[in-house]
């Protein structure tokens, strides 16, 4: 089991794939609020907790739901995190390349 602090100093090294796979195992993420532990994942390139739990936690720092596709764009959402700017959805539909975009309506016939 780690300690707040030992996931603070391990989050902010360069962690091996073992350490990686032991914090996500141990649930070092309920130490911390959203904001925090999305703070410490986003800052560390290695994964070292559930996608989904960072995926769910990194909506709340940022204060939106974020698609999936988003997270290839890590400069964008740096920028949004650093100016508090909110993409439109149109913007956030532009980062998908034209030939791998697919949209559904259910309201057409």
């Amino acid at each position: 089991m780690f300690t707040p602090d030992q996931v603070i100093a391990i989050m902010m090294g360069n962690p091996d794939k073992e350490t990686c796979v032991e914090l996500a195992d141990s649930g070092w993420w309920n130490f911390f609020d959203d904001a925090q532990s999305a703070f410490l994942q986003w800052n560390q390139p290695k994964l070292c907790m559930p996608f989904g739990e960072f995926h769910k936690r990194f909506e709340s720092w940022i204060g939106r739901p974020v698609f999936t596709h988003e997270f290839a764009s890590k400069r964008l959402l740096q920028d949004e995190l650093d100016t508090g700017i909110h993409p439109s959805l149109s913007e956030i539909m532009a980062q998908i390349p034209p030939e791998k975009l697919i949209t559904f309506n259910p309201q057409t016939e």
